[in-house]
């Protein structure tokens, strides 16, 4: 592989990392780790962007919505007084969702949220594992990427700091996702990978199952789910 020249300042083990860098904050969409290295203007946060190309993945803010590529399009189920939502599925592995929000009053119209900065989709036992912790105020987790040969096939949820006789660092979770959407599974829409104390992991919308899928013309589905998982926060 032919690297771009502003990786030329690291070499062997430094540039492994480099890329494992790279990959791993576009596959999780952490925007304020990114946004940091890239905006403060140093070699590495430049270097970073370089990886990202020689990984053949989108460089940070360089994506415009209205250019990238709609490769898939999926449905989800709905819910009580909430219509199904409908997700595009772009070529950089980000969805963009159209629908209403669960805590949303009845009659609310749809409307399109922002786009995710990474998209997994899981089991139903996959996100029932992952959501309540993720969502839950009194720990800070984060999601973690494990790639084999190139390629994310497991992500895991880690603790960040000491809960009660859990320890920082701790595996909470680990479950296999995929970068394809189908139907039964259900998408993990990544805005940020970490989700601190104080925070209900809004940076993360977990979404219902998939009921229809469409990839390269082909379209599959089935009926429509009215009663989707409630996701709620969950101590360990």
């Amino acid at each position: 592989m032919d690297y771009p020249s502003n990786l030329s300042m690291f070499t062997g083990e430094g540039l492994q990392g480099l890329l494992q860098e790279a990959a791993d904050l576009t596959l999780l969409g952490d925007a304020n780790r990114m946004g940091q290295a890239v905006s403060s203007g140093d070699r590495r946060g430049t270097a970073l962007n370089a990886g990202l190309l020689a990984l053949g993945l989108t460089p940070f803010g360089a994506a415009v919505k209205a250019g990238k590529k709609v490769i898939g399009r999926f449905t989800t189920s709905g819910g009580k007084n909430r219509p199904a939502s409908t997700y595009k599925h772009y070529e950089d592995g980000t969805t963009g969702r159209h629908g209403v929000s669960s805590d949303s009053p009845p009659g609310t119209p749809a409307r399109d949220f922002d786009h995710s900065n990474k998209t997994v989709f899981v089991s139903r036992s996959g996100v029932n594992d992952v959501a309540g912790l993720f969502q839950n105020p009194d720990m800070s987790t984060k999601l973690v990427p494990i790639f084999e040969n190139g390629k994310a096939v497991r992500m895991k949820l880690v603790l960040n700091s000491d809960f009660g006789k859990k320890k920082a660092g701790e595996v909470l979770a680990d479950v296999n996702v995929s970068t394809r959407p189908s139907v039964g599974k259900y998408p993990v829409e990544i805005m940020q990978s970490t989700s601190p104390i104080g925070d209900a992991g809004t940076a993360v919308h977990f979404g219902t199952k998939i009921t229809r899928s469409k990839n390269i013309g082909k379209e599959v589905g089935g009926m429509v789910e009215r009663n989707p998982y409630p996701y709620e926060a969950r101590a360990i």
